[in-house]
């Protein structure tokens, strides 16, 4: 509840989430790795970051169904570790699972029902970090909420003698949903999920 006494508003992204059996893998992983970190609701590849809609959820739903709708299942593999400067506290470093190619057709499929979708939407949504949200889209997996920089390149040495990578088809997006229930606390919903067309 907001001081005012008004429960806060959602706040909402876009995201491809790891079939279980995958999740349920680097899981182990992480706990094994000194550094390493994981959502605690799944790994998952973001599609749009936070936001907020303007004028009602019902409009984005429409639109995200419609988009979906005009893409076809397809297959990503993030296959390369990097390390960079982190997006939200610069004295940490990001490390990332991400494309070894940008040439390949699934990473190709996901910028393009990325960048559909942010054109589609942005007339009814708001961008909690618009920073964020305008930086080059670059599909990836986190292994870290942020280490410095030294810890960050002994995650990434790990990460590569692990040879660690994901292969699988992306068939749906889901549309989730964060609440802040108290400071520092928020409850996260799988409020829909919207399947790539089949035919």
């Amino acid at each position: 509840m907001s001081s005012s006494g008004r429960e806060s508003p959602s706040e909402y992204s876009l995201e491809v989430l790891l079939p279980e059996r995958v999740d349920k893998q680097f899981r182990r992983w992480v706990k094994r790795v000194p550094g390493a970190t994981w959502p605690r609701w799944g790994g998952h590849i973001t599609v749009l970051n936070r936001f907020v809609p303007t004028r009602g959820l019902e409009p984005i739903v429409e639109e995200i169904d419609r988009a979906c709708g005009a893409c076809h299942p397809f297959l990503i593999r993030l296959t390369e570790v990097v390390s960079d400067r982190h997006w939200r506290d610069p004295q940490l470093n990001a490390v990332l699972l991400v494309s070894g190619s940008r040439d390949e057709e699934g990473y190709r499929s996901l910028v393009r029902l990325r960048d559909s979708l942010q054109a589609e939407l942005a007339p009814l949504k708001r961008d909690v970090q618009p920073g964020i949200s305008n930086r080059p889209y670059v599909p990836h997996l986190s292994l870290t909420r942020g280490l410095p920089e030294p810890e960050a390149s002994r995650l990434v040495e790990t990460a590569r003698a692990s040879r660690l990578e994901v292969k699988f088809t992306v068939e749906n997006i889901w549309l989730l949903e964060f609440v802040a229930v108290s400071p520092g606390k928020e409850r996260m919903g799988r409020v829909q999920s919207f399947p790539l067309a089949t035919v």
